[in-house]
């Protein structure tokens, strides 16, 4: 198994276990975290042993999106390649072809919403807490967050905390369906593996062919989409910084 300082890798079985460790920056997702887990997604993606994926967070956060050091001395190039970073991140994670479970800790906001979203199951602890707070210190989500988002919770949810920044609360988003079930912050981990390996048991075919027939009712952005958005981006941090 493969994993680096920001992104810890553990196997429980044939199931690989994701720990973000950036405690110290509430798991803020650098682009050298990017970078990792993007690394360590292609290689689960050949990895004949492992058949499923859990993501969660190291210490009481599972991760606050992007890291605002970075942000600060991104100019209008960095800016665009940075967000094609974080989506060709997430597209890593949507293409693995094996289920990916979000164990959900605690703080998951901005980015680390996103990464939650382009997790096939989402399962939340008692003190799991949500926002796509980008618009309150003038940042654009990535197109495929935004997308997923408002697939997921329905347009009208999805438009309003896009735009209001807003924060819910683990039974809010279980509410709206954004997680599928709430767990004790202790037993949160445990059920994720018990979900991944209960789907996993299955033939692995099968598995693929229902994964990529859900996928087909969330389409990922096309190159066009990625750009356009990335270089919205550009222009905002070309700009006077809110961060």
């Amino acid at each position: 198994m493969i994993g680096g300082r920001n992104v810890l890798v553990e196997r429980s079985e044939q199931i690989a276990i994701i720990r973000l460790n950036r405690p110290q920056f509430l798991n803020a997702l650098n682009r050298e975290a990017l970078d990792e887990l993007r690394r360590i997604m292609c290689h689960l993606k050949g990895d004949g042993m492992v058949k499923g994926v859990v993501i969660t967070g190291f210490g009481q956060f599972f991760a606050s999106g992007a890291d605002i050091r970075e942000l600060r001395e991104l100019d209008q190039m960095s800016g665009r390649d940075y967000l094609l970073t974080i989506q060709r991140t997430w597209l890593s994670i949507v293409e693995l072809g094996k289920p990916v479970v979000a164990a959900v800790n605690g703080l998951a906001i901005g980015g680390g919403l996103e990464l939650t979203l382009v997790c096939s199951i989402r399962l939340a602890s008692d003190k799991a807490t949500f926002a796509i707070p980008g618009v309150n210190i003038g940042l654009i989500p990535s197109f495929i967050g935004v997308h997923r988002l408002c697939q997921i919770v329905g347009r009208t949810r999805g438009v309003e905390m896009i735009l209001t920044g807003k924060t819910i609360d683990a039974r809010e988003a279980l509410r709206i369906g954004l997680v599928s079930r709430v767990q004790p912050q202790t037993e949160l981990l445990g059920a994720a593996v018990a979900v991944c390996k209960k789907i996993t048991a299955r033939n692995r075919e099968l598995v693929r062919h229902l994964l990529d027939t859900c996928r087909s009712n969330l389409e990922s952005p096309t190159e066009a989409d990625s750009f356009l958005t990335s270089a919205r981006v550009g222009l905002l941090c070309s700009g006077e910084k809110k961060y």
